[in-house]
């Protein structure tokens, strides 16, 4: 099986994404700080911890094009963000639930949501893909987002898209939908939030 993520995209300043990222996260506890170690750690291309700031970190999403960085549940377990400046105007960050346990997928879901539906109320929101079980693994997601290709045939548990995109979709029945302004948030039936 793929493993599963969380995708958002926006349409906000690299380093302000990563501010409000740190922020949102801290607000359910989980830090940018290993609290065992004390340290802020950026992951290199190769997946090596480099020690930073929060404020290095925040520059180096304005600097360079891709940018992943580690969020803390525990002192050992923790969350990979990945940014990403997928045009001009358009930063993507994922998520994935690799490593983590049911309980630690459903809070970083249920984060997701709450992270986007922030998006939406500061008007950075775009595109929101919850997908636990991994069913959109190999879709881009960034192409969806840059409206480059199509959705796909199968759709992830939750969705959030403006409104209008929905008839792009392919058929989705049975998804609940919730108006969020000019947003929809579609959820699978049975998903887990």
């Amino acid at each position: 099986m793929k493993p599963g993520f969380c995708y958002l995209a926006e349409r906000i300043d690299p380093g302000e994404a990563v501010r409000r990222i740190v922020e949102a996260f801290a607000r359910d506890g989980v830090s940018l700080v290993n609290s065992h170690s004390g340290r802020i750690t950026e992951l290199d291309d190769d997946g090596n911890q480099v020690d930073a700031s929060e404020e290095e970190l925040i520059e180096a999403a304005r600097a360079r094009a891709h940018l992943t960085f580690q969020l803390w549940l525990s002192s050992h377990v923790d969350i990979g963000c990945s940014v990403r400046q997928v045009t001009r105007d358009l930063v993507c960050h994922a998520y994935s639930v690799d490593g983590l346990n049911a309980e630690e997928r459903q809070q970083l879901v249920r984060w997701a949501i709450r992270y986007f539906r922030g998006a939406v109320s500061a008007q950075t929101a775009l595109l929101l893909v919850a997908d636990a079980a991994g069913r959109t693994a190999h879709v881009d997601w960034d192409a969806v987002a840059a409206e480059r290709v199509a959705f796909p045939h199968v759709l992830p548990d939750v969705l959030g898209l403006p409104i209008g995109w929905d008839k792009r979709l392919p058929v989705f029945h049975g998804y609940s939908t919730e108006r969020l302004s000019q947003f929809e948030l579609l959820r699978r039936p049975g998903s887990v939030v």
